[in-house]
């Protein structure tokens, strides 16, 4: 039987902090709290607890919570009871998303105790915005959420205890290891940690070079076995591989990735399905330029905008209408457009359909 870390949480989740020191997979656990709907529940000028927020969530039930997954509320019920967890404090909770500016980004402060402040940055939610940011790190240098994050990072670090973890999965975790390379030296020496949870690294143009002796040592980068999203782009850090009970790309879910009484059960190497569409995906980054990068990207997704979808999650219900709106936009293409956009598309469907 695989333990996850909502195990974790009750076999763990009677001990403090101070029985039991913070370790990875509360990390990991505080990464998941991101991707919770919190933006009513509160005031986020001043800290309330992860209980007091789930007693505001549990009378306000009548307005349907838009959980990304299933075991979200399941999380969000466990640490509210648990002692361990239900009174951290949660400040500055900031989300952002603009479809114009292109940018999908969530940020909070979780206070542990007295001395260390947990900066917490979301991964990509559902919301076609997001994706659309998340592939726009292949062409652009940087993107809206990082500058959001090295904003974060430096408007709240005032409101930090003395040592400060950073941590996130998926672009957060991206997020996080940008908002510590580029944030000031002041705050730069009271972050002890950061965590990045099968996080894509940078584009390969920005310049992370200078920024990193300071602070390699305090990086700590974490992927599945068959990790695709935490070998996308550029990275710096070799990662620990962690044990999934999940199959392919699924395995992204950090709710399939297996705990090992306070840490992860590692392995020694990705697979090979890993391997293969890593390098797949590498070569579309190099085969393309950023201008066409820039193109094929713009293209496809407003393929998608035009169906009138605003969440992946609702392509499912799209209508005969919608349909055809797209199969406009796509007529709309000169013949090399759509010959340049079926190459790509082609190229990335096998690559995510590679098996062996």
């Amino acid at each position: 039987m695989t333990t996850t870390f909502l195990d974790y949480i009750d076999w763990r989740g009677d001990l403090s902090f101070e029985n039991s020191p913070f370790n990875i997979v509360d990390s990991l656990i505080l990464t998941r709290f991101t991707y919770l709907p919190l933006d009513n529940l509160a005031d986020y000028s001043t800290p309330h607890t992860i209980k007091t927020l789930y007693d505001t969530y549990q009378t306000t039930q009548e307005h349907p919570f838009d959980f990304l997954f299933e075991n979200d509320a399941v999380l969000f019920e466990k640490m509210a009871n648990a002692p361990r967890f239900q009174h951290l404090t949660v400040q500055h909770f900031t989300h952002v998303i603009h479809e114009e500016k292109e940018v999908q980004f969530c940020a909070m402060l979780i206070h542990l105790d007295e001395k260390t402040t947990y900066v917490g940055f979301r991964g990509t939610d559902t919301s076609l915005v997001g994706w659309k940011e998340d592939f726009n790190m292949a062409f652009q240098t940087v993107v809206p959420a990082q500058n959001l994050s090295r904003a974060f990072m430096e408007s709240y670090s005032r409101d930090c205890h003395e040592n400060i973890i950073v941590g996130g999965h998926s672009k957060g975790g991206n997020l996080a290891i940008y908002s510590a390379l580029f944030t000031s030296e002041s705050v730069q020496d009271k972050i002890v940690a950061i965590h990045n949870f099968d996080g894509p690294g940078f584009n390969a143009h920005l310049k992370t070079s200078g920024h990193y002796p300071l602070l390699k040592d305090k990086i700590l980068s974490f992927v599945p076995e068959t990790a695709i999203v935490g070998f996308l782009l550029n990275h710096e850090i070799t990662p620990k591989i962690v044990k999934s009970s999940a199959k392919s790309a699924v395995q992204h879910d950090t709710y399939t990735w297996e705990i090992k009484g306070t840490d992860f059960t590692y392995l020694d190497e990705t697979s090979d399905e890993s391997k293969k569409i890593t390098q797949t995906f590498q070569s579309v980054l190099t085969d393309y330029t950023s201008e066409e990068l820039s193109f094929l990207v713009n293209t496809f997704f407003q393929l998608l905008a035009s169906t009138g979808i605003k969440d992946f999650r609702d392509i499912t219900k799209t209508t005969p209408s919608q349909l055809f709106n797209a199969l406009k936009t796509y007529n709309s293409l000169t013949k090399e457009e759509t010959t340049k956009l079926q190459q790509f598309i082609s190229f990335i469907i096998s690559a995510l359909l590679s098996r062996k």
